[in-house]
């Protein structure tokens, strides 16, 4: 289990693409469970299977990135156009 806290914030564009790919590298070659924590949808649904979203501790949503894309949830729905 690997888990990270905000990877790549504080992170330039091009630096932040280049960590994410790797990311995504170590997650495929070694068949890893991530615990990813990200503030930022866009990193979320370009890295997960699966996402929570969580509004103070508590779940909101679960599901694939398309299921989240698709939520009714007044709370996700707030997150994505943030």
């Amino acid at each position: 289990i690997l888990l990270m806290d905000e990877p790549l914030a504080n992170l330039d564009v091009k630096l932040k693409h280049k960590i994410l790919e790797h990311i995504k590298n170590l997650n495929k070659n070694f068949d890893l469970t991530l615990v990813y924590v990200t503030h930022d949808h866009k990193e979320a649904f370009a890295i997960a299977d699966k996402i929570v979203v969580l509004s103070e501790g508590k779940i909101e949503e679960t599901g694939t990135v398309e299921q989240i894309k698709k939520s009714e949830n007044a709370y996700v729905s707030y997150f994505l156009e943030y």
